[in-house]
């Protein structure tokens, strides 16, 4: 004979166990034979054969209970008394009355209208206590509550469950005592169901417990009738399915955990290992096997480490949890990895706690780049403190957030006195803040802005002119976060640049007060300065010959020579006192004395010619003053035959050439920017040169002032000296131009008082020509 228990479904029990006169009753409440089931309801005196182990019937008396289950969701229910097809709840106890021998006579004595009144109410007392004792020592959850929710039924497994006794929960509201808030909604509409007479299956609530801890429960209700088949209540049989859940989230996590791509172990109380996934075995080397029921502080953290790292564990074993503590690992191979350990306690089904869940980073080669960035990052605020420009950042707020050693040396800010200042409002002038607070703002919109000029004023009051290239900060994420601004100080580059332009209006000033015709031309050979002389003398106006070949100007037996010389300018070669002659525009032929010289830009590159001219018709026809006059013509400007040297309004030698650097010893690089009485005129002289000089700047003209002067290796030198006021090009007196004469090799050759009168006609009328320059 089969195991009872082994009949997983009423309909096998009743083919195995009932008579096959009374199986008809176990089908009766539908038709279907795959969902034959007894009729709904509750029979405490239903009478049947049940087969014993030796193979007899014997008369039972059952006290049955019917109720359906009308779905899985838990959400439908059904009237007790329909018949609609569904799953249903078979639940009763069983009274063996007597053997099948007397079987008539028992079922007489048991359900007969000559029965004993009282074995009757013995009978059904005795079956109401055998169907009590089912409920109460049940091994799942069976609780009863009235019509007022209150509880009237609590079994010995709902007071395991929820861990209140039967005499707590007797009484108490159901619901607002036992559920969950979240669920009592639910809960309340489930339970009115039933007492409206519909079943519920498979409800799933949370059960709160008396130590406040939640319980998955899922519960089945029926309604509860009288013996007149009235709903007086409601019977719920219930499963604790947290157990359940939990192996279901442990096989779920495991499956995570193995798959996971960080590291991760476990813990028992006592420390040792329980879990250990493959990503931990393939970083540290050692198999789960290897270190399950190890303890982890002590056989895989190194001695060092141990307190920290036990305190960390100890904490989560409290419940406390514990976020990137980073610590060294070593691995199987002893090699040392840094991670970043989250500590969690792990809880137990019941909400306790039952060790310890660790979720590990590698940041080995992490902290390898932050080491690297950490390099860069330092490299580069060394590169910005010590660059040899001027760098500083604001934030979105314009506040100074950045200032290095340059900024500070210029501007006379240290970087202390500079951070958190208003950029715009502190150090820009008043005119220019607008300018300047939409450059900034342009950054912090993304937008660059390259060589933008503005002024900065220092900490003394100064100006300091800066071109600025403005670009956006941004962090990690790419979010701009203010602006960083790389400056150049171009204070010395302006004022070179309105020193060469003072220059260049004081040579345009020059050419055209020369008495001499004075050419430029580009690389190309084209015209591009002629001077008013040139106009005078050769007749052909500015507009006629700018842009055209200077070679065309010339006769054209001499062009290839000309353009020779040309070309030797533009080669770096100067040409000195070459005699060529040329047809002015009306056809006057006339000999000329040209000098070229390369003409260069600023970074000495050369640009063009530069081409002096000296009309020496008349001095060859005048013989000795004309060639006295070509001969001092030809040393005009770098080639002079005579010490010209020009000084500023301050006395500092600006103008020196070549030939007063012969006979003094002196370069030009050399006296540029000195003060030619105190630095080159012997203390005898300084009183009356400086008197001179004086007079000229005050418009005086001063002629044949003789004065000693001594050359670098300190020979004497007599000089006869004209001084001539120099002016500028709106006629204003900016310094002084002085034309000397070597007396000393003079004297030496002079013979008659013919020769030295010639000289000073023609060293004055020299000084002549240079005083209308």
């Amino acid at each position: 004979m089969a195991d009872v228990t082994s009949l997983e479904r009423l309909r096998d029990f009743v083919d195995f166990m009932v008579h096959p006169d009374d199986r008809a009753w176990f089908s009766s409440g539908v038709s279907s034979v795959p969902t034959a089931r007894p009729p709904v309801g509750h029979y405490p005196f239903k009478q049947v054969q049940l087969r014993s182990k030796t193979g007899e019937y014997l008369v039972a008396v059952l006290d049955a209970r019917i109720h359906l289950v009308t779905g899985p969701s838990g959400d439908g229910d059904s009237d007790s008394d329909s018949d609609s097809d569904g799953d249903f709840h078979f639940m009763c106890t069983v009274s063996i009355a007597k053997s099948s021998s007397t079987i008539g006579q028992g079922r007489r004595d048991v359900a007969g209208p000559a029965h004993d009144y009282e074995s009757k109410k013995k009978f059904k007392q005795s079956s109401a206590e055998d169907m009590r004792l089912l409920v109460r020592t049940a091994n799942a959850l069976i609780i009863c509550v009235d019509e007022d929710g209150k509880v009237d039924e609590w079994n010995m497994k709902a007071e395991e469950i929820a861990g209140y006794g039967s005499d707590e929960a007797m009484g108490r509201d159901f619901v607002e005592v036992f559920i969950h808030p979240d669920h009592r909604v639910k809960a309340k509409l489930v339970l009115d169901n039933a007492l409206h007479g519909r079943s519920t299956a498979n409800f799933e609530f949370l059960l709160v417990t008396k130590l406040g801890a939640p319980v998955e429960v899922l519960l089945n209700t029926t309604p509860r009738r009288d013996a007149n088949s009235v709903v007086v209540g409601v019977v719920g049989v219930g499963q604790d399915t947290t157990d359940r859940k939990v192996a279901e989230l442990d096989s779920y996590l495991r499956v995570m955990l193995d798959s996971a791509n960080a590291p991760v172990f476990g813990i028992d109380l006592s420390g040792r290992v329980n879990e250990w996934n493959l990503k931990a075995a393939e970083v540290v080397g050692f198999r789960s096997d290897e270190v399950m029921g190890r303890d982890f502080v002590e056989e895989l953290i190194r001695p060092e480490n141990r307190v920290q790292v036990k305190r960390v564990l100890d904490n989560a074993l409290q419940g406390h949890d514990t976020s990137a503590f980073e610590f060294p690992l070593f691995t199987k191979d002893q090699e040392r990895i840094d991670v970043l350990l989250n500590a969690i306690p792990r809880l137990d089904g019941h909400g306790k706690i039952s060790g310890m869940t660790g979720y590990v980073q590698n940041i080995t080669d992490r902290k390898k780049a932050e080491g690297d960035l950490y390099r860069v990052v330092r490299d580069l605020r060394l590169l910005i403190d010590t660059a040899n420009a001027p760098i500083f950042g604001i934030d979105k707020g314009g506040k100074v957030n950045e200032w290095n050693l340059k900024a500070a040396q210029i501007v006379g800010y240290s970087s202390d006195e500079a951070m958190g200042r208003d950029l715009v409002e502190v150090f820009v002038s008043p005119e220019y803040r607008g300018a300047v607070k939409g450059v900034l703002d342009d950054a912090l919109q993304g937008h660059d802005t390259s060589s933008f000029e503005f002024p900065l004023f220092t900490k003394l009051g100064g100006r300091v002119e800066v071109l600025l290239n403005a670009t956006p900060r941004r962090d990690a994420n790419g979010a701009i976060t203010g602006m960083v601004g790389v400056g150049q100080d171009v204070t010395d580059r302006n004022k070179a640049e309105r020193e060469s332009a003072r220059q260049a209006s004081e040579t345009r000033f020059i050419l055209d007060a020369a008495n001499a015709p004075i050419w430029a031309m580009d690389m190309e050979g084209k015209v591009t300065a002629w001077n008013q002389k040139s106009v005078e003398l050769l007749g052909y106006t500015t507009e006629e010959v700018m842009g055209n070949f200077a070679a065309d100007f010339v006769i054209p037996e001499w062009r290839v020579r000309v353009k020779g010389l040309l070309d030797d300018a533009l080669q770096g070669r100067a040409t000195a006192n070459f005699e060529h002659p040329i047809v002015t525009k009306d056809g006057v032929r006339l000999d000329m004395l040209l000098n070229t010289t390369p003409r260069r830009g600023v970074n000495g590159d050369i640009t063009g010619v530069v081409a002096v001219c000296q009309d020496i018709t008349d001095r060859k026809k005048a013989e000795m003053i004309t060639a006295q006059m070509a001969s001092e013509m030809r040393s005009l400007i770098d080639t002079a035959n005579a010490p010209i040297f020009g000084i500023c309004k301050d006395g500092k030698v600006n103008a020196w050439n070549r030939k007063s650097a012969e006979l003094m010893g002196y370069t030009t690089d050399e006296v540029m920017g000195r003060d030619l009485v105190q630095e080159f005129i012997s203390p005898d002289y300084r009183m009356a040169v400086k008197k001179v000089i004086d007079d000229a700047l005050n418009g005086l003209v001063t002629s044949s002032f003789e004065l000693t002067l001594f050359s670098k290796v300190g020979i004497p030198i007599d000089v006869l000296l004209n001084a001539n006021p120099r002016r500028n090009d709106i006629g204003d007196i900016v310094g002084v131009v002085g034309i000397g004469q070597d007396l000393t090799e003079n004297r030496k050759t002079m013979k008659n008082d013919v020769d030295l009168a010639k000289a000073k006609a023609a060293n004055d009328a020299k000084s002549q020509f240079l005083a209308t320059m």
